[in-house]
């Protein structure tokens, strides 16, 4: 349901219509329940009709930042490349009941491109000359077909020209358009040749290298193992509760050895104190210091053993600190 409100009427009749959960039409200007103004499919916009955010900043019909140009903008104000745009995560905070809009940066190494083939067009047409010199030198022998050959040197030939022409006076849209096209085509084709013909294991690395490929690194990535052991604090926290603290000796710090993931918690409730750290049954991976560890009441006043070591994400431990004790509260 919408009531029709004059603007002189505007600020006296917003308690009404929020009372009552209606929509409201200013002389052809929307309102929500809220009192935001909004189009007629509910989106908000600013008085001027311009998609915007619930913080107020414009966007687009997909609810990205954009600038007055209705080009793409971080929270900063600062353009980005739509291919970029998986930079920022659009994500939904609840508090009290009100919803806000939050962009959260990822931090993002973009100075280390995974993929082989080359993202700007100038780097591309060499590159792309150099990967037909070396698939066609090498065919026979790689198992490629004259039909793939062929395709491979009509795609690449039609590439290098239409991107010559986009940087001559005759560029227009519709070369753009053209070479846009032709690269999609030519990254099809290199594509799959790249993952399917030239993995045949005949291939050296050299050579994959010579095509301008990536080599596959097959050596394990190797996981340091904690050479120290951490250093162990136990306090009590309340009662049949007792809070073990662990920090890195190395740094004098909370924070955990390079390689770990975490401090490996062993112990037991004892009458005697123990033979060794095998006399120790009970254990917990604990990735964050402190940690607590809950007892019985049938365990309160007895006398509890623990010993504490790093562990890597291979599940590999350093050295064992040597055995504390603590009185169950």
């Amino acid at each position: 349901m919408k009531i029709l409100l004059n603007r002189n009427d505007r600020s006296k009749n917003i308690s009404l219509i929020l009372q009552n959960k209606l929509s409201a039409d200013f002389n052809g200007i929307f309102v929500d329940v809220n009192g935001r103004i909004v189009d007629i499919n509910e989106r908000l916009v600013d008085i001027n009709g311009r998609l915007v955010d619930v913080n107020r900043g414009l966007v687009d019909i997909n609810g990205r930042l954009v600038d007055i140009n209705r080009r793409l903008v971080d929270v900063n104000g600062k353009l980005v490349d739509i291919n970029d745009f998986y930079k920022y995560i659009q994500y939904i905070i609840i508090n009290h009941n009100k919803l806000s809009l939050n962009y959260r940066k990822i931090p993002i190494n973009m100075s280390v491109r995974t993929d082989y083939i080359p993202r700007k067009d100038a780097d591309l047409a060499p590159w792309s000359a150099n990967f037909y010199a070396q698939v066609s030198a090498k065919a026979q022998a790689w198992g490629i077909t004259p039909e793939e050959v062929n395709a491979l040197q009509a795609a690449d030939a039609a590439f290098a020209a239409l991107q010559k022409q986009t940087g001559s006076p005759a560029k227009n849209a519709i070369i753009v358009a053209q070479k846009n096209d032709a690269r999609k085509n030519l990254e099809s084709i290199i594509r799959t040749l790249a993952g399917f013909r030239l993995r045949n294991p005949i291939i050296t690395d050299a050579e994959r290298i010579a095509a301008g490929l990536h080599v596959r690194d097959t050596k394990p990535t190797s996981v340091n193992v904690p050479k120290t052991c951490p250093g162990v604090d136990i306090k009590v926290l309340d009662f049949r509760r007792l809070k073990v603290f662990f920090r890195n000796l190395e740094t004098k710090g909370k924070g955990k050895p390079y390689g770990a993931i975490g401090a490996v918690i062993i112990y037991t409730v004892l009458d005697a104190p123990p033979s060794g750290l095998g006399a120790l049954t009970r254990n917990v991976l604990a990735t964050r210091t402190p940690h607590i560890l809950e007892f019985t009441e049938e365990e309160r006043g007895k006398t509890v053993y623990i010993a504490v070591c790093w562990q890597n994400g291979k599940g590999e431990m350093g050295p064992f600190s040597d055995i504390e004790k603590a009185i169950i509260p």
